[in-house]
């Protein structure tokens, strides 16, 4: 089976859904789907990847095509354009990733032209938070009414990653075509994880101070605003303790925070890593004492994931749409979007250890159990196949 997976952007820097992307395709050539990718040169926020354009390039068994982009602000590529329309005949499905950009909606146009079916997997971007941001309201309206709207409905299914995800579209009333198909990790990744203090060494944490962990993207839905002055409560009992930001300035929020920071007065005991690779994510989710993740809205939550895979036990929102699967395994504690809330959870578990022991063992059965690759590139080939 030939599956054509389009996405706007690639870059590392863009997140869970450019991750997410590269490892499923790797697993799904595995299964023996003969997978295809189309994506732009855009680098995120901004810039460039230092790859050719429109010529393919082929990483464990997936071809990628990187395009040239016309314009940049809807990643407008007429060399995608001119390939889709030439060349999606060859495919049995598309999979999209994401709603909002111009490559997903043309093509799923060319999808219904040429009788193809097609998946859209809208990345957390219906969520009713993001979905009624004030931000170009009027204009997202009227791209959803013409376009966003109608590639969902008449698309043949809707990936969605949580049951929670799918339950907070019933306003859309587009649910009814969707599939339930989760995020994963690589197991064998965690099979030899870092020895434990190589990170607290290498960002000069001393070897009594407790660590909680943020990692992901600096960005307005996240809730750092609610995890710095919980985080400065934490510093007014006294506790010696570091909080690690790591991840990629989004929009220029970092400025934000670190105003937050500078009210709270917490300036030496934040340290910001920005974006950490490879096995120095993996250090950091060994040292940490817990990982958090107070999000406003988050479709699915792949550092939850990755955290309790090393045995981190978290502290995540219930708009982290796996927080039902987190509170139902005990693998780590669930609060609203609150401060008071989202303080007394990191203070429960930084003052027990054996309690964070133990969930850091759910943690680690849970992701073995619901979260591999390999079970769920299974899964989404019964549905390529089903719909194909």
């Amino acid at each position: 089976m030939k599956v054509l997976h389009v996405i706007p952007i690639i870059s590392n820097r863009y997140g869970g859904p450019a991750a997410v992307c590269n490892e499923l395709t790797r697993e799904l050539v595995r299964q023996g789907i003969e997978v295809t990718i189309l994506t732009t040169c855009l680098d995120y926020p901004s810039g460039l990847l230092n790859v050719t354009p429109d010529v393919p390039i082929e990483m464990d068994g997936v071809k990628i095509y990187y395009f040239s982009v016309q314009f940049r602000p809807f990643v407008m590529s007429m060399q995608m354009c001119s390939f889709l329309w030439r060349e999606i005949q060859a495919f049995d499905l598309l999979h999209i990733h994401g709603v909002y950009r111009f490559p997903q909606i043309f093509s799923a146009w060319c999808a219904r032209k040429n009788s193809i079916p097609y998946m859209v997997r809208p990345h957390g971007s219906l969520d009713p938070y993001i979905f009624y941001q004030k931000r170009n309201k009027f204009l997202k309206r009227i791209y959803e009414f013409l376009f966003a709207m109608p590639m969902l409905r008449k698309a043949t299914a809707i990936h969605f990653t949580t049951t929670e995800e799918q339950r907070l579209t019933d306003f859309l009333n587009i649910s009814d075509h969707g599939i339930v198909v989760p995020n994963g990790v690589e197991l064998s990744r965690y099979n030899m994880l870092p020895r434990f203090g190589s990170f607290r060494e290498k960002w000069g944490i001393k070897s009594d101070e407790s660590v909680i962990l943020f990692l992901g993207r600096i960005n307005f839905k996240k809730g750092l605003d609610l995890l710095i002055p919980a985080f400065a409560k934490i510093i007014e009992k006294k506790i010696k303790i570091k909080l690690i930001i790591a991840g990629p300035d989004n929009d220029y929020y970092k400025k934000k925070v670190q105003q937050w920071i500078n009210r709270a007065g917490v300036n030496n005991d934040v340290i910001f890593t920005n974006m950490l690779h490879g096995n120095d994510v993996l250090s950091a989710y060994v040292d940490a004492d817990l990982f958090v993740l107070p999000s406003y809205s988050e479709n699915f939550g792949i550092a939850v994931v990755e955290a309790m895979a090393c045995g981190c036990p978290v502290v995540i929102s219930n708009h982290v749409n796996i927080w039902q699967e987190v509170d139902m395994a005990n693998a780590g504690l669930v609060t609203r979007c609150n401060v008071n809330e989202l303080f007394d959870a990191m203070q429960i578990l930084l003052s027990n250890r054996q309690l964070r022991h133990d969930m850091g063992l759910a943690g680690k059965m849970l992701v073995q159990k619901k979260y591999s690759w390999e079970k769920i590139a299974s899964e989404l080939t019964k549905h390529y196949n089903s719909l194909g």
